[in-house]
């Protein structure tokens, strides 16, 4: 029942290196998480605030591309006409817009937001005007979408398409909502 005291030490200090052992590889087991996380879980927080630029910037684009259709009645040609403060280059992006502007089927213009370094994801918006399938009076449709591709992509993105009355990214490529 008694221990004596070089039992009472033993236990003890197995105790003790039981506990500290485990904070131990508790610790290391935290580390580790911090190291893999970008690989194991994709994106760090640094690389989100990265990304953010892309996507708010397509945002912007979208929001200056309708604007400038209703005062001008075709989709501008040159970032610099849209009033945006939306350089060619930006962060860890090139921007750069490709505009279609044929009445017969229908207008569209995309932006790009190309990632220049390794890990950051691309991206592409647009703005499409098409017919009003519905209206008598020939009224006419702004439709427009953001993609985000997959995986980290250093690549232009694939245009989005138009379907009906809709636009759908293209391959490789997720539709942003927000």
């Amino acid at each position: 029942m008694y221990r004596n005291f070089e039992q009472r030490l033993i236990l003890g200090l197995c105790f003790l290196g039981l506990i500290g052992g485990s904070a131990i590889l508790l610790g290391i087991a935290i580390l580790l998480c911090f190291i893999f996380n970008d690989m194991f879980f994709g994106c760090s927080m640094s690389c989100k605030a990265f990304q953010a630029l892309g996507t708010t910037t397509a945002s912007r684009f979208n929001l200056a591309q309708r604007s400038y259709y209703l005062n001008h009645e075709k989709f501008s040609t040159s970032l610099s006409k849209l009033q945006t403060n939306i350089e060619p280059k930006m962060g860890k992006y090139n921007f750069f817009i490709k505009t279609i502007n044929s009445p017969k089927k229908h207008e569209i213009t995309y932006f790009y937001a190309v990632s220049r370094v390794a890990g950051l994801k691309s991206y592409v918006s647009a703005v499409a005007v098409i017919p009003d399938v519905n209206s008598k009076i020939n009224d006419i449709l702004t439709i427009t979408i953001k993609c985000e591709t997959n995986s980290p992509s250093q690549n232009q993105p694939n245009d989005p398409q138009v379907k009906n009355t809709d636009l759908s990214c293209g391959k490789e490529q997720f539709e942003i909502k927000h």
